[in-house]
């Protein structure tokens, strides 16, 4: 692997799971995050590294119940979260009710619904503080369960899977010097393309973009195209050589990146840009089984200093 050490030690608060991937253990632990320590590592491209912001947290926690409101500080009475949106459109942004709308805009209800899962950064009596986008707001405990978090090897990202996306595929790379990274495809969400990231102690943290997108070549052997198009986006193409070996019943032959040799998987990371920043960042964890997006496209400009904990890889 490149990173020796990575960031942050979350491993000894995690579950621990048998070779069945059940729980030796019922009793929940809370895991916390541990201070920072950079490393100096060796990036994958040209010797450089990159540094990556995302918010810290003591806990994952899961909503019980729908439709329940999120506070600006720790008390019913205070600003909730909601949306913002240009009157007929779907133009909205998150604010605090109690922020001012211009013409042309209206406000409507912002819900945690059941089953979301949130970073948990701060603790009280009756309230977790939570993440939400670049907000900090506020869920009361009443309404919430400690998620029981299963931690995410690179074995496990080889396997065919959703990864919290609409398309099954097989984003790990569990071998070679790039072990440990994944690129999962965003296309048909939010974003078009793709988002390069690395386990980071058992979750996985998707910190660049590829505007891009892949097709299935059957007489082709291995990746055979990658370039940009006059629009600026990624054109990849890829044979039976680095496909998975079942086809998926959503989408067809998907790019298995176990497959890919260090060459190939090299054009991902300088289609990325991996010396470049990137503001947005997707954190992915394993709860129940399931991948589950906990951190969706956090803005790391939007996330309080005090919050923010800085990774280098």
């Amino acid at each position: 692997m490149p990173s020796r050490g990575i960031i942050f030690n979350l491993q000894p608060y995690l579950k621990q799971y048998n070779t069945e991937n059940t729980m030796k253990n019922s009793k929940s632990i809370p895991f916390v995050l541990l201070a920072l320590l950079l490393t100096t590592v060796s990036s994958c491209i040209n010797s450089v590294k990159y540094e990556v912001v995302i918010p810290k947290f003591e806990k994952v926690i899961t909503v019980k119940r729908g439709n329940v409101q999120l506070r600006k500080t720790p008390d019913y009475k205070a600003a909730k979260l909601c949306y913002i949106c240009e009157n007929e459109t779907d133009n909205c942004c998150l604010a605090w009710s109690d922020s001012q709308v211009e013409p042309g805009y209206s406000k409507s209800s912002f819900y945690a619904m059941k089953d979301q899962t949130f970073l948990v950064v701060e603790d009280t009596t009756d309230w977790y503080g939570v993440i939400v986008k670049g907000y900090k707001a506020y869920l009361p405990k009443k309404y919430t369960k400690e998620a029981v978090v299963e931690p995410i090897t690179p074995e496990m990202l080889t396997q065919k899977d959703f990864y919290g996306h609409e398309y099954e595929q097989c984003p790990g790379i569990s071998k070679g010097k790039y072990q440990g990274y994944a690129v999962v495809d965003q296309n048909g969400w939010d974003s078009d393309g793709y988002m390069l990231g690395h386990i980071v102690d058992g979750l996985l943290v998707l910190t660049h973009h590829i505007s891009g997108y892949s097709t299935f070549i059957e007489d082709d052997s291995r990746l055979s195209k990658f370039q940009k198009n006059e629009n600026g986006y990624w054109e990849i193409e890829f044979g039976t050589g680095v496909a998975a070996d079942e086809i998926s019943e959503w989408n067809g032959r998907i790019l298995d990146f176990n497959k890919l040799n260090e060459e190939e998987f090299e054009k991902f990371l300088e289609a990325a840009d991996v010396a470049a920043p990137y503001d947005c960042v997707v954190i992915i964890t394993r709860i129940n089984g399931q991948y589950q997006i906990i951190a969706d496209y956090i803005n790391v400009k939007e996330i309080p200093e005090e919050m923010k904990s800085v990774a280098v890889f």
